[in-house]
């Protein structure tokens, strides 16, 4: 639009309804007369708060001694600061774990990639793991529930020996981890004990496995045993 301001003067002005992707990031205004002309260059420097272009993957599951990788893309004027964290806890670089920005082949304007890496994985690194991206309009995160799987460990043992008295019962248990979660069977010397026996039962609850003994007889007697097994390993 226009507006006279006087014998020789006009006001001209354009107006943005908008800012978008499509708006220029120079613009200039050109007056013109039969006389001649007179220009005047404006920089357009558009501001946005982030957005995550490119998520962490929702969910992972890796082998245990695999490293992790996590990425982010992140779109921000200005340029957003990155922070990592596990279960709420805010993370910082160490030898194994590795926080860096990508360098792109071909940048693209206002947006940059992130990287958290965790070397060698272990059974503790498991948890959910965020990214924040924050400048000074606004905040974006994303998260990502890692499993890490590795092959059963047992934590509480059988006793070496234990003494039942006949007619009475008697309970064996073990504790066992592993993930995926692992499945016990108990043996009698070295045969499997059926899970239709109706000399045993069986109970699992948490990561606490137990098989009873329901009456004790001479021919309860012998040396028994649990295996843990996932498609990982196994553990006795």
């Amino acid at each position: 639009k226009s507006n006279k301001i006087g014998d020789t003067e006009v006001e001209f002005t354009l107006s943005i309804k908008a800012v978008g992707e499509t708006t220029p990031t120079s613009m200039e205004c050109v007056a013109f007369n039969s006389i001649g002309k007179a220009a005047s260059k404006v920089e357009i420097k558009k501001t946005r708060k982030p957005v995550l272009v490119k998520k962490p993957e929702e969910v992972m599951s890796l082998q245990i001694g695999k490293d992790v990788v996590l990425e982010c893309t992140v779109l921000a004027a200005p340029n957003a600061s990155i922070s990592w964290f596990k279960d709420s806890k805010k993370l910082s670089a160490s030898k194994r774990l590795l926080i860096a920005e990508v360098k792109e082949a071909t940048p693209v304007a206002n947006q940059k990639t992130y990287s958290f890496k965790i070397i060698s994985a272990t059974k503790e690194d498991s948890g959910v793991y965020e990214v924040v991206a924050v400048n000074k309009l606004g905040e974006a995160r994303a998260s990502s529930d890692l499993t890490i799987e590795f092959a059963p460990i047992i934590t509480k043992d059988l006793k070496p020996k234990e003494k039942a008295v006949e007619d009475n019962t008697f309970k064996y248990e073990v504790s066992a981890k592993g993930c995926p979660k692992p499945t016990i069977a108990w043996f009698n010397e070295e045969t499997e004990i059926s899970a239709t026996n109706e000399e045993f039962t069986t109970k699992n609850e948490n990561e606490v496995y137990s098989l009873t003994i329901k009456r004790i007889r001479d021919t309860s007697a012998g040396r028994y045993k649990a295996v843990a097994s996932n498609e990982l390993g196994m553990a006795q």
